[in-house]
């Protein structure tokens, strides 16, 4: 088995890829991935930016990466008693069905692109019902911005979720959006255009009518605590199991 889906510091150069990798080779990627796929949706979050980033390159796919997605599947062996847990009387400071948000990036990380990998968790009583990893959909100046933007893209999913529970009768009080960066929040909190910010186009700018509304609001979180930090990086072994054990609630 191995201890983590993906080595720290893990990370593939696309010069070292053929334009178009061996139809065998491609076919056995896909086979996996789409195996990865449907249990990281489903019940294993702290797969997802694995997964993720090895779909970028399937395609292109060679020995290199195809043991990089043989390794997420000896972590799966290792751990397949492990699982999201949801328990009846949970202890959560919000109260009882309360959503709580983690959001994090990897500024500019992706070597094709030099877009930032970001991702979210949102879970309801520390449980996890929804996460997500992916690229960002533009490229950012600043870590601050794909922050930012981040923020964003997860605030909309939070208002979905919002309105689903109070259909069902669990009235929120406003969502809890943990966040590790100070000049994001900031940003967030800030109405004013500065030179620095004033080319972020409007749609990133939903979240500041979001907190005016009383909707969501953003707390600062050390990066140790910000459970999001495994969907956007391969981390070292203690880290990443810490924060996989509190992304699944088990």
């Amino acid at each position: 088995s191995a201890p983590t889906p993906m080595a720290q510091g893990f990370s593939i150069n696309p010069e070292d890829l053929p334009e178009k990798g061996d139809p065998r080779d491609v076919e056995e990627m896909r086979s996996i991935l789409g195996s990865l796929m449907y249990i990281q949706v489903w019940s294993r979050p702290e797969i997802a930016f694995a997964v993720n980033y090895l779909a970028r390159y399937t395609q292109r796919a060679d020995k290199t990466t195809i043991a990089a997605a043989r390794r997420i599947l000896r972590y799966l062996s290792g751990t397949r008693h492990k699982g999201i847990r949801f328990k009846h009387h949970p202890k959560c400071a919000l109260g009882p069905n309360s959503v709580k948000v983690f959001a994090d990036t990897s500024d500019a990380d992706c070597e094709l692109t030099s877009k930032s990998t970001g991702g979210f968790i949102i879970t309801i009583n520390d449980a996890p019902v929804v996460w997500k990893s992916g690229r960002l959909p533009l490229v950012t100046l600043s870590s601050a911005e794909s922050e930012y933007v981040q923020l964003t893209l997860a605030c909309q999913e939070i208002l979905h979720l919002r309105e689903v529970l109070q259909t069902l009768g669990f009235e929120q009080a406003p969502t809890e959006i943990f966040e590790d960066n100070q000049a994001a929040i900031a940003i967030c909190n800030n109405p004013c255009h500065r030179s620095r910010t004033r080319h972020i186009k409007r749609r990133y700018h939903f979240i500041r009518q979001c907190i005016k509304d009383s909707e969501v609001y953003v707390t600062y979180v050390e990066s140790r605590n910000n459970v999001a930090d495994v969907f956007t990086k391969p981390l070292d072994e203690a880290t990443f199991e810490r924060l996989a054990h509190r992304a699944r609630n088990d």
